[in-house]
């Protein structure tokens, strides 16, 4: 699971899980401001993880604060859990990056 998600999504998830009452846009900027990282690269992290149903947030016309679903709880109590236990599905370690599984070769 830990692999299945990008540094950014997870990054968001936490922060969502973190933070109460904070819309999308204001927690993205937030977190584009603490970490460097482009505000439309995190724009479009959020829409892929409300797509994936993991976060939700409102529109322009329909505010709510940005919340963890169900869904989005339990994948990062999985997450955290793996990264507690040091696994990462798929992931080599001895190719730091990798989905390689072990004793598979890169071509």
């Amino acid at each position: 699971m830990h692999r299945a998600l990008n540094r950014n999504q997870r990054l968001i998830l936490n922060s969502i899980n973190e933070t109460k009452n904070e819309s999308i846009t204001s927690l993205l900027k937030r977190i584009s401001k603490e970490h460097k990282i482009p505000l439309s690269t995190l724009k479009l992290n959020a829409r892929i993880l409300r797509g994936l149903g993991l976060i939700d947030f409102g529109t322009n016309s329909d505010f709510k604060h940005a919340k963890l679903t169900k869904e989005g709880v339990e994948v990062l109590e999985i997450i955290s859990r793996d990264s507690l236990t040091g696994k990462t599905a798929g992931c080599n370690p001895a190719v730091p990056g990798s989905n390689l599984g072990p004793g598979t070769e890169r071509e």
